[in-house]
């Protein structure tokens, strides 16, 4: 006699492990793992890995660190390169005193600034006025240094050339003290442009000086109200032949042309040449030449 099924139509139920029919057997095995079982690191092998981690994050921040100084390193050594911008800061003319300048400029310091830091002290000759430490808060220790050299150079050299000028304007005159009266009754009497350009070419040196302190002198001499800084020779020039001229009156091109030409190769006139020279262009303003 057969036995009911669950169906009761007298079917076997089906007891395999398949599910196809919706019901279950015993779950199957898991498959066999290849990887070897975990181990749970120590304490001690735990430290040494937080260790080594550290050590290499530290290694890291150490080399990127030394990378970005050397990068900022070439940056500032390329600006440093860069010359002078002449359109914003000017010249001075001083190739000492142009590169301090550059060292400010290149530092990322303002011309305003670098007027205030270093401007009165230097106009003034007197370096003991710069506040060096202000200086060396913007460029630097080492080109703080290097701004001084500049400017300490551009002063002793302004002094000598200064120191020559004199002399040289001081033997057109026949003495210090004459150029000092001359150039003071100048100050008072000539026309501002024109003192003006005469200062411009006394400060160029060299013939240019020579020529303004004559200019200057004459002026003085052909003042009536003067006292003649010069003797004002009674002696014809070469080539002067006519008995009892008073001397050979000249412009101021030729004033000028004669005047290079006794200084001409560093030669040092005597006083004498000098004052016939300059008398003779006095008597070129006399007569209106």
């Amino acid at each position: 006699m057969a036995e009911p099924t669950d169906d009761g139509k007298g079917s076997a139920p089906d007891t395999s492990n398949s599910d196809k029919q919706g019901v279950k057997g015993n779950p199957l095995p898991p498959e066999p793992s290849n990887e070897p079982p975990k181990v749970e690191p120590t304490e001690e092998e735990k430290a040494a890995l937080a260790a080594a981690e550290k050590e290499a994050a530290e290694t890291k921040a150490t080399k990127d660190a030394a990378d970005k100084a050397a990068a900022d390193k070439q940056e500032q050594d390329d600006k440093d390169k860069t010359p002078l911008d002449h359109e914003v800061w000017g010249t001075t003319g001083h190739e000492g005193a142009d590169a301090a300048l550059g060292l400010l400029q290149n530092a990322g310091v303002t011309p305003d600034e670098a007027k205030g830091l270093l401007f009165d002290a230097v106009s003034s000759g007197d370096l003991s006025k710069v506040d060096w430490k202000a200086v060396e808060a913007k460029v630097g220790a080492d080109k703080t240094k290097l701004v001084r050299i500049g400017a300490e150079s551009f002063l002793k050299d302004t002094a000598d050339r200064n120191t020559a000028i004199i002399t040289e304007v001081a033997t057109v005159a026949g003495s210090k003290e004459n150029w000092d009266t001359a150039a003071a009754w100048a100050k008072a009497n000539l026309d501002d442009g024109v003192l003006g350009e005469y200062k411009m070419m006394i400060d160029s040196g060299g013939a240019q000086a020579r020529f303004a302190a004559g200019e200057i002198v004459s002026a003085y001499n052909a003042d009536a109200g003067n006292t003649s800084l010069t003797k004002d020779t009674t002696e014809p020039e070469d080539g002067d032949t006519t008995p009892g001229q008073s001397g050979e009156a000249i412009d101021r091109n030729e004033y000028a042309q004669r005047m290079a030409k006794l200084h001409q190769r560093g030669r040092v006139p005597a006083a004498a040449e000098i004052e016939k020279l300059n008398a003779a262009r006095a008597r070129g303003r006399k007569q209106g030449v």
